[in-house]
C-alpha cells in the first residue's frame, strides 16, 4: 500500500474590515509555511518578495485600507498598530495575492497538478479567512488543497473532553506560545494582528496534541 505523503500546513490569517464578510475588505494577510511537524519551511531566497513583508518565520502585507472607510470601535481600540501600517503602506489585494503565491512557491515549491497533495490552510476560524483568500486571492487559492485544518474545531472537541480539567494556553502570552512553539517570532506583534495570531494558532495545536 503506498504511503501517503506528509501535508504541508499554511498557517494563515487576515484582519479585515468588518464582521459582514460579503462586504468586508482585507487588511492584513499572513503565512507561515510548516509541516506535519510544526517547524517553519521558511526558503533561503524570494528575491521577488519586498522586504518590507519579509518575517522571520513568514510574511505579513498590510494592504491600503477602501478609500473613505473609517474603522469601527473594535478595530480602533484593539488594532492601532495594524491600522497605522495598513494607512502608510502602498500594496493592494492583487499585491499581497502575489506575494502570498510567491512565498508559497518558494517554500515549498511549485503547487502538484493533484489538488490532494497541495498545502492545507490552517488556522483559528480558518472558515473565514478561506472566504477572503477564494473571493479575492486568487493565485494564492490555485496552490492550495480543499481540506482546512482549523483548530477551533480541535478546541472544541477538546474542552468537551476535557471541561475545566487542564487550563488552556492562553495565546496572549507570549512565554506561553513559545514554550510549544520555541521558533514563534512574536517580537513587536500582538493578538490581532494576523502574523501573530497565524503563529499563535499553530502553538495552540501543538498545545492540543502535547495536551491531549
Amino acid at each position: 500500500m503506498t504511503t501517503p505523503a506528509q501535508p504541508l500546513y499554511c498557517w494563515f490569517d487576515t484582519e479585515f474590515t468588518s464582521l459582514e464578510l460579503d462586504t468586508a475588505s482585507l487588511l492584513q494577510l499572513a503565512l507561515v509555511v510548516t509541516g506535519p511537524d510544526l517547524v517553519p519551511i521558511v526558503p533561503d531566497d524570494c528575491p521577488d518578495l519586498p522586504d518590507s513583508v519579509r518575517r522571520r518565520n513568514g510574511i505579513s502585507v498590510y494592504l491600503q485600507p477602501p478609500s473613505g472607510w473609517e474603522p469601527g470601535s473594535f478595530i480602533a481600540e484593539n488594532m492601532p498598530d495594524v491600522l497605522q501600517a495598513c494607512r502608510a503602506s502602498t500594496f493592494g489585494v492583487q499585491d499581497g495575492d502575489r506575494f502570498l503565491a510567491t512565498y508559497l512557491d518558494a517554500a515549498a515549491g511549485r503547487a502538484p497538478d493533484s489538488i490532494k497533495d497541495r498545502p492545507i490552510l490552517a488556522g483559528n476560524s480558518i472558515h473565514s479567512d478561506w472566504f477572503f483568500v477564494r473571493r479575492d486571492l486568487e493565485h494564492f487559492h490555485s496552490r492550495l488543497h480543499y481540506r482546512l485544518l482549523d483548530v477551533s474545531s480541535i478546541k472544541t472537541e477538546w474542552r468537551l473532553a476535557h471541561g475545566g480539567q487542564v487550563a488552556e494556553l492562553d495565546k496572549g502570552k507570549a512565554a506561553e506560545l513559545r514554550a510549544v512553539f520555541p521558533a514563534a517570532d512574536l517580537d513587536g506583534g500582538a493578538a490581532h494582528d494576523a502574523y501573530y495570531d497565524a503563529q499563535a494558532s499553530l502553538a495552540e495545536l501543538a498545545w492540543y496534541r502535547a495536551n491531549s
